[in-house]
């Protein structure tokens, strides 16, 4: 979606598998706001950012969808989002990787994240979720079993973050520890 596409375009019961890119593996939203509603995006590569999906400058959804073993060579594994506001809610983030956000890497973007659920995903900052810059929210959320090698085995945050109601069980980080939270978060 790279037309400028609004909340109307809807984009429903997709599976997108094995894509590649230098952005966006799997989807590429460049000022777009498409609703994404019960997609799979499976096995898809980024070289850069984004195995999954990359998102820069847009106001995007995502509802009920599953993000696995996805992969991206720096940030993102599943989702990577850039100056970019979005929504995610009852998604399912399993076995995706990257160096900085296994499962999600936000950077200077607003991000909504309500009642979804990071598995067996794999990164060296913030094994399911990274954050740098921005204003988030994660609101009853699940942190199961990712794992981190320096630091935030579930969240690793330098951002403006509200997290509320969320579940954290056997993640593992080799440096500093399941949550780290940079500046201005409330728990």
């Amino acid at each position: 979606c790279t037309s400028g596409e609004g909340p109307t375009t809807m984009l429903e019961h997709l599976t997108i598998r094995n894509g590649a890119s230098t952005f966006g593996g799997g989807l590429l939203l460049d000022s777009s706001s498409p609703t994404i509603t019960n997609c799979l995006f499976i096995g898809n590569s980024a070289d850069v950012d984004g195995g999954g999906v990359f998102a820069f400058n847009s106001q995007a959804s995502f509802i009920n969808c599953t993000f696995q073993e996805n992969q991206a060579s720096l940030a993102g594994g599943g989702v990577a989002s850039l100056e970019s506001d979005l929504i995610l809610t009852h998604s399912i983030f399993i076995s995706n990787s990257a160096p900085d956000g296994g499962g999600v890497h936000v950077n200077n973007a607003s991000i909504t994240m309500s009642n979804c659920d990071f598995e067996l995903n794999e990164a060296i900052l913030g094994g399911a979720l990274s954050m740098l810059g921005g204003q988030s929210a994660i609101i009853g959320c699940t942190f199961n079993q990712n794992s981190a090698e320096d630091s935030g085995s579930a969240i690793d945050s330098i951002s403006q973050a509200e997290i509320a109601s969320c579940s954290f069980w056997g993640n593992d980080c080799d440096g500093l520890g399941t949550v780290r939270l940079g500046m201005q978060e409330s728990l």
